[in-house]
């Protein structure tokens, strides 16, 4: 069966009548000194005393009345004049801000992401044409699948040009081949890998009840064969190749159909698509 199955895929995905086959965060002043004219506070006699003119000292004879040095002629101080003080200019106060730079810590390596990018190099190491890595790598970006978490085990490679043939989907191997050719545009491509995902998708989520639970919903007959090349029955006219390009209309970048056994899905199949694939 393995056999029969590989042959028919090998076969599913060529172009057929010419068609685009597919198969995406700031100091004081006082007052004047006055004359200070003090009269001595003794009395006058009969006889006039003679005045000694020598000053008088504090004496400390028991019980004679406390006696203080006559005061020194008065004097009249001449009056002075003092300038007002000059005016102190106080500066404003002034604020000085230290910007301590504050050292980046790098961010730990993602190991997932990291194992992504791997993988997504390895899908377009064999190309040799930076063009064509370029349109593969854009084509990449526009595949709304993650096929790398969702499909464990299967591997996606890009390869130039290859008469014939834009897509090839190994079962044995578990290997996905996209062709890239010289007029591809990363739109065109991305429906193509995406075809090829939903082959891949069929392979490792459906079996015969999913298998005929989706011809049904398509308003196809349970005799409608599913693998392409049994009974010479291309890709786009088999039940797997229906699911296939059903699922390049959802995953990838719309407006490219190539399905033969009825229009793209409506969002009800579409949905079913997810639930039956478990991709919803």
């Amino acid at each position: 069966m393995t056999a029969v199955v590989l042959v028919a895929l090998l076969g599913a995905c060529t172009p057929l009548d010419g068609r685009s086959p597919s198969v995406e965060v700031t100091l004081d002043d006082s007052a004047a000194p006055g004359v200070d004219a003090a009269v001595p506070w003794w009395t006058t006699t009969t006889t006039e005393p003679t005045i000694d003119a020598t000053p008088w000292t504090s004496s400390a004879v028991a019980g004679a009345p406390f006696a203080t040095s006559p005061l020194a002629p008065a004097t009249t101080a001449a009056p002075t004049t003092t300038a007002p003080p000059t005016p102190v200019t106080v500066p404003p106060a002034t604020t000085t801000t230290t910007v301590v730079a504050v050292p980046t810590v790098p961010a730990a390596p993602d190991p997932v992401r990291a194992e992504r990018d791997q993988a997504v190099q390895r899908t377009l190491a064999p190309l040799g044409s930076e063009r064509s890595r370029q349109v593969a790598s854009a084509a990449l970006q526009l595949v709304r699948f993650d096929w790398i978490a969702r499909l464990p085990g299967w591997q996606l490679r890009f390869h130039q040009g290859r008469p014939g043939y834009r897509g090839l989907t190994f079962i044995d191997r578990r290997v996905i081949e996209v062709y890239v050719r010289d007029g591809d545009t990363p739109e065109l491509l991305a429906h193509v890998v995406a075809h090829e995902l939903g082959h891949a998708v069929d392979l490792t989520y459906l079996g015969d009840a999913e298998r005929a639970g989706w011809l049904a919903a398509r308003g196809l007959g349970r005799g409608t064969i599913w693998f392409p090349g049994e009974a010479g029955v291309s890709d786009f006219a088999s039940g797997a190749g229906d699911f296939a390009e059903s699922f390049a209309w959802v995953h990838g970048p719309l407006g490219h159909w190539s399905g033969e056994l009825g229009p793209p899905p409506s969002l009800v199949q579409a949905g079913l698509m997810a639930l039956l694939s478990g991709t919803a």
